[in-house]
């Protein structure tokens, strides 16, 4: 049994895949995403195409996802205290910038794959949307010239 791992950092957030017995899933795609020019009192929303693969009959995987933040609340510090709350949202519309929204800890699914090879890689097209919704109130307690950074990490299995 091999486990595939991924990294995704918001701007330092590790997201990984990781396989059930007999099956395999793989997600490509993750990327570092950056948050700069945040407006005060707008919202932002910012998403990720991905390629998520699972060869478990019907193509259906789940989604976990664990943030940095006090019970693994998906927000960005500042290291000093101050913290930026943000929201997660999937899609299975790479396309998408709208999508469900995750609890921290709380799986969704089944959810379901397109992607026929399980390295998504060449020309395979994205199958999903990871998507990062600063609220307008949120940007509002942003200081400007501040770094904030948070961790993620995500499972994806095979369901």
């Amino acid at each position: 049994m091999s486990k595939k791992h991924a990294w995704l950092w918001i701007p330092c957030a590790c997201l990984f895949a990781t396989p059930a017995a007999a099956q395999t899933v793989n997600i490509s795609g993750l990327a570092d995403i950056d948050l700069q020019n945040l407006r005060p009192g707008t919202e932002r929303r910012q998403a990720q195409a991905l390629c998520v693969y699972s060869d478990n009959p019907g193509s259906s995987y789940a989604v976990t996802l664990v943030g940095s933040g006090g019970a693994g609340a998906f927000e960005l510090s500042d290291g000093a205290g101050g913290a930026l709350p943000f929201v997660l949202e999937w899609s299975e519309s790479p396309s998408s910038m709208s999508g469900t929204e995750l609890r921290p800890g709380a799986m969704l699914g089944p959810l379901r794959s397109t992607a026929t090879t399980l390295d998504c890689g060449g020309n395979a097209a994205p199958t999903a949307a990871l998507i990062i919704v600063m609220k307008a109130q949120d940007t509002l307690r942003a200081v400007a010239g501040i770094p904030y950074s948070g961790n993620l990490s995500l499972t994806i299995v095979p369901q």
